[in-house]
This record gives C-alpha cells, structure tokens and sequence, in this order.
C-alpha cells in the first residue's frame, strides 16, 4: 500500500517538473532614455532547474509579429531563481 501511495504521489506532482517557469519580468518596448531603438525584453526563471528556451517564440495574437529568441540571445539557457 505504501508503494502505491507514493507512486500516485509521484505522478501527481509530475506535471509540474515539466513546465516551464519563465516570466516576462520586464519589456522596454519603447527603447529607454538612451535611445528609441534601445528596445529589450527581460525573461525571468522562477523555477528551480535551469530552462532551455531554444526555439520558443512570442507572437503577437493576430500573428503580425513574432519574437524568434533562438535568432535573438547569445545563449538559449535561462538558469533557475
């Protein structure tokens, strides 16, 4: 019985070791007081293992842009905390 229990725990909490915990923390989508084109986008790891983001893209709904981050960042490792 006590196997069973844990396996069932294990399965339970499962899902949620395979999701991503990445957040937009910030966006400078008009530039900065540096310059217009001074446009960035800062992706925060809340999780606790390191996320590997290569070939993640961000589309805007209508599909009119999209944000290619494999093409865009020197590393594609975002690490945990």
């Amino acid at each position: 019985m006590k196997k069973i229990s844990l396996l069932f725990l294990g399965l339970l909490f499962l899902p949620s070791l395979a999701t991503a915990n990445v957040i937009i923390n910030e966006i400078a989508w008009m530039g900065t007081s540096v310059s217009t084109a001074d446009e960035w986008m800062e992706l925060k790891n809340i999780g606790i293992a390191d996320t590997d983001f290569s070939g993640w893209i961000l589309e805007w709904k209508n599909g009119d842009y999209k944000i290619n981050f494999s093409e865009k960042c020197p590393s594609t490792v975002i690490p945990a905390g």
